[in-house]
């Protein structure tokens, strides 16, 4: 599957979730709501939010990456903007509950940039492990 192929299809599905956020937002009354519209708020957020960190993640990279380059960064990619949709919309329904404090913000976010490094660490340590094994062929 080619680069452009993701392309077009984050972009469709992206404004297909900022559609039915949009439809969400305008049908239903947040007062009066069940958990069902609750989380047809929630879930629209996310993937609109995760597309377009997606989109926007992709063209930063696209000035600094070759197309080899980009297509192989692309798990890269989604779980970072994975990881960036998760806190916004985390941090919209922490409000909504009224819990939403500056130390329970950062400490959401030290947790994710905890994560992210993780990955980091796993694939250093696995590029390192394959570099030894070269080595001793």
């Amino acid at each position: 599957m080619s680069l452009r192929t993701y392309f077009v299809g984050i972009i469709v599905s992206t404004f297909l979730a900022w559609s039915a956020f949009y439809m969400t937002i305008t049908n239903i009354d947040p007062f009066v709501t069940d958990k069902a519209g609750m989380i047809s708020f929630f879930v629209s957020l996310f993937l609109g939010m995760l597309g377009l960190v997606i989109l926007i993640l992709i063209y930063f990279r696209s000035r600094v990456y070759a197309v080899a380059e980009l297509y192989e960064k692309m798990p890269v990619i989604l779980r970072q903007s994975l990881l960036i949709s998760f806190f916004g919309t985390a941090m919209i329904g922490m409000q909504a509950m009224r819990v939403l404090r500056w130390w329970t913000a950062l400490m959401l976010l030290i947790i994710l940039v905890l994560v992210e490094m993780s990955f980091y660490i796993n694939t250093v340590k696995f590029e390192e492990l394959k570099e030894g094994e070269k080595k001793e062929e």
